[in-house]
């Protein structure tokens, strides 16, 4: 039974806390008494609550009793010299779907169901983090469903709607009793018209990157998805007139079994490095001479 918390301050017209004022709490457009407690558990439903020195008040909806959809009339009396206020149609759950908000009594902020699945958490950690960080943010997620996972999207009204037009998210591959390992991918969708979202960036779990694809066969692959859009799969800017386009740091022998071949070459002015020319070996000849005018 997960109850979630409603607070706020009690104050006057001047903006002066009221103590001891009363918050009753009624279903929305009625006069029938709500069921609310005074504590996130145990004890007995109550019908009002006192605010305290410093005008807060705090009552607890359990979201066995009223889902998300449930509002409520609140009745604020404050005793002499205040004018007595309601409030309908009060919305007192935080999240949709009876999702619930809360402070655990470490310091941390959870956003959850039954089982909580979003963490804020700035207590002493436990665990694997890397680099032993003194806060994090968590998404949960137990399904052992491959490419289930979490998200965090970025999204805008506009004329048809709320539209994702970006996500961070994590996608499971395993959840197992040995433990759970999954990839992380970014998302845009190319065109306002467009519907989905498409993986443009793509990292596993055991380190490949993909540019264009969603199963790197290489520590970097690149793949160009478009048969139509005349652009290079790679262009290289260098402003640093006097430092290399790129670095080839490799294994160097004189036989044909290294990344870099001086094997066969011509005055000893010539290496070769290995490349995959639609995936067999194939080499390409490099001058080790500075340019001659």
């Amino acid at each position: 039974m997960a109850r979630f918390p409603f607070a706020s301050t009690l104050t006057d017209q001047l903006g002066r806390v009221i103590s001891g004022g009363t918050v009753s709490v009624f279903l929305t457009g009625t006069s029938t008494a709500a069921t609310v407690y005074a504590a996130s558990s145990g004890g007995s439903s109550v019908g009002s609550v006192t605010t305290g020195t410093d005008g807060s008040f705090e009552f607890w909806i359990d979201e066995t009793e009223y889902d998300s959809t449930q509002r409520f009339r609140l009745t604020l009396s404050g005793g002499s010299g205040f004018a007595t206020r309601t409030i309908d149609d009060v919305n007192v759950s935080p999240l949709e779907g009876g999702s619930v908000l809360s402070t655990e009594t470490a310091g941390d902020v959870r956003v959850s169901s039954a089982t909580p699945t979003l963490f804020i958490e700035g207590s002493t950690l436990t665990g694997t983090t890397k680099g032993a960080k003194d806060v994090r943010l968590m998404l949960q997620h137990d399904s052992g469903t491959v490419n289930s996972g979490g998200e965090v999207v970025w999204v805008a009204n506009s004329d048809t709607g709320v539209e994702r037009w970006i996500s961070v998210g994590g996608a499971i591959q395993e959840n197992a009793a040995g433990g759970v390992y999954g990839d992380f991918y970014i998302a845009t969708k190319a065109a306002s018209a467009t519907s989905t979202l498409t993986e443009r960036f793509y990292l596993t779990g055991g380190g490949l990157v993909g540019i264009g694809n969603t199963a790197p066969a290489a520590k970097t692959h690149i793949t160009q998805e478009s048969t139509t859009a005349a652009i290079p799969v790679l262009e290289l800017d260098q402003d640093d007139v006097d430092q290399p386009f790129i670095n080839f740091d490799g294994t160097t022998g004189a036989d044909t079994t290294s990344s870099v071949s001086t094997h066969g070459t011509s005055g000893a002015t010539t290496d070769h490095i290995q490349i995959e020319l639609n995936g067999a070996k194939a080499w390409i000849a490099v001058s080790t001479n500075n340019p001659s005018a």
